[in-house]
């Protein structure tokens, strides 16, 4: 399952999808300017592919979690050697846990 964003959706900030196994590609998530905090955890999303595709300019934490911890490390390199913030998802003193918490009412699990 594919799924496409425009620049419509100007105001959307975060966006967070948990075990969506059918996700396999986010389309055009570059043209959501205010884009804040990306978490995408057992999905199958291609990480490169998104990278490929550009990020928003106003990005600044991800998190990305593939169920492999070795694959989930080298992910995390890539993350932030291109300067994001890595989102820990098990830390309840995360930065994004507690962005998501602030607009969702929970942490990020």
């Amino acid at each position: 399952m594919s799924l496409p964003f425009s620049e419509d959706l100007e105001a959307l900030e975060i966006l967070s999808f948990d075990t969506c196994k059918t996700l396999t590609r986010l389309e055009r998530v570059r043209t959501l300017p205010r884009l804040r905090a990306l978490r995408a955890c057992m999905t199958a999303l291609d990480f490169e592919d998104l990278w490929d595709q550009g990020l928003p300019q106003s990005l600044r934490k991800v998190a990305f979690y593939t169920g492999k911890t070795k694959a989930n490390d080298e992910v995390r390199g890539k993350i932030e050697q291109k300067g994001y913030e890595f989102a820990d998802n098990y830390s309840a003193d995360s930065t994004t846990a507690n962005l998501f918490r602030q607009y969702y009412g929970h942490g990020v699990y």
